[in-house]
């Protein structure tokens, strides 16, 4: 994927030449979710596996701040205890600046690998550390500017929640006093391709949103 541009990881996303930077798409909150409360840190749970930075420098996407509306404030919620926390492990991947956190399930095809690092680099974040299992217990401790998770089972585990993707999309939830941004799984998006010019939509309200924090 070398040499690719941000026209290049678009047009991947199949969001070329229709595609033009918007305020992204914010619902009111329809359910609080629960914050709960730190824990261990994650290099105490897991080892954490190093990945070479990608030598693509992608140009941040044309988000005109100045243009778009406030992000909602994120709901907080009563802590629950620990024992309320999923006992299921996700997939991390934190950005070399340690200031976002991609959370997926852990099984992806290579296509689906492919279509990440092109999410990722569309909002011009570099990976910088690969978390191949971390339960919830570990992804609280995380302290950066924004979470995004990917998938539907994700972002239920992870918040907590029984409500479907398309409930969860659009506004901030919270994980520990950090925005918690939902959206589509790269998997899914290969089965459903109309669904991607969605899915940029929340990768640019996750860029708002870390901006504006």
């Amino acid at each position: 994927m070398s040499g690719m541009n941000q026209d290049d990881i678009l047009r991947e996303l199949e969001l070329l030449p229709v595609w033009q930077s918007r305020t992204p798409a914010i619902k009111a909150p329809e359910k609080a979710t629960e914050a709960v409360a730190p824990i261990a840190e994650v290099s105490a749970v897991l080892p954490i596996a190093e990945v070479a930075a990608h030598e693509v420098v992608v140009p941040e996407p044309e988000l005109n701040v100045a243009e778009q509306k406030p992000v909602p404030p994120v709901i907080s919620a009563p802590a629950v205890s620990e024992a309320a926390l999923p006992s299921v492990a996700f997939r991390c991947i934190v950005s070399d600046d340690a200031q976002w956190l991609f959370v997926l399930q852990q099984q992806q095809s290579e296509e689906a690998e492919t279509l990440l690092q092109n999410m990722i680099k569309a909002v011009a974040v570099k990976d910088g550390q690969n978390v191949e299992q971390a339960d919830a217990a570990a992804l609280i401790q995380f302290a950066g500017k924004v979470i995004v998770v990917m998938g539907e089972a994700a972002a239920q585990q992870l918040l907590t929640a029984t409500d479907s993707l398309a409930a969860l999309r659009g506004y901030p939830h919270e994980l520990n006093d950090t925005p918690v941004i939902v959206t589509y799984s790269p998997e899914a998006l290969l089965e459903n391709l109309a669904e991607k010019s969605n899915a940029w939509e929340d990768l640019c309200l996750a860029k708002f949103t870390a901006t504006n924090l």
